[in-house]
């Protein structure tokens, strides 16, 4: 046993567990993690897309809950994932575990109700349009033409949508980087409620 890792362990145990160890999903519990940046590097966008498709599919949990720690990443993934949460059938709460930040903050957005532990931090901004790997600077319009700018009214128009806070306001806040712990975020309106608790 002493050569064995976790996920080994996990799999001789607890072959539900070993699979949310592995993939990030752990289907009888309703549990997500996005851990990691969104981008074509990782699997993490598929997993999340495959667990929410699953989840909604069986109908045996009756809330998701679904964790962030990302730094953000491509903006196509963000807001597949975004998407599919809204459309969920069972309702999904969205956790702030580490970080959530740039395309990974939008994500945060889409839960029913937008939670994060004390110590979490959200970040939102302009930043880069980044589609499949393809990244350009935001401030250079010119480059990405219509759809940066569509990318960022929609971006600004959730925060609005969430927050009540007017798109303008978020137009200023995002230039430049706009850092909040999660109490200032929860003041934004970005969060619902600061937790020390997190239920399996």
């Amino acid at each position: 046993m002493a050569n064995l890792t976790p996920a080994d362990i996990l799999k001789l145990t607890d072959p539900n567990l070993a699979r949310w160890f592995e993939n990030d999903v752990d289907l009888e519990r309703g549990l997500l993690y996005l851990g990691t940046g969104l981008d074509d590097e990782s699997p993490t966008t598929e997993n999340m897309v495959k667990g929410l498709i699953a989840l909604n599919a069986r109908g045996q949990v009756p809330r998701i809950k679904f964790l962030i720690n990302s730094p953000g990443g491509d903006v196509g993934d963000g807001y597949a994932i975004y998407d599919l949460i809204k459309s969920s059938k069972i309702p999904v709460d969205t956790y702030v575990v580490g970080q959530a930040m740039s395309m990974a903050a939008v994500v945060l957005q889409a839960g029913e109700t937008r939670l994060a532990l004390p110590s979490a931090t959200i970040m939102v901004h302009n930043g880069s349009t980044n589609y499949g790997g393809e990244s350009v600077e935001q401030t250079n319009l010119e480059a990405m033409g219509k759809w940066s700018e569509k990318d960022r009214k929609r971006m600004y128009r959730i925060f609005q949508e969430r927050t009540g806070k007017p798109m303008n306001y978020w137009d200023k806040m995002c230039n430049p980087d706009y850092y909040m712990s999660a109490r200032e975020a929860k003041k934004e309106g970005l969060i619902d409620k600061v937790t020390r608790k997190f239920v399996m």
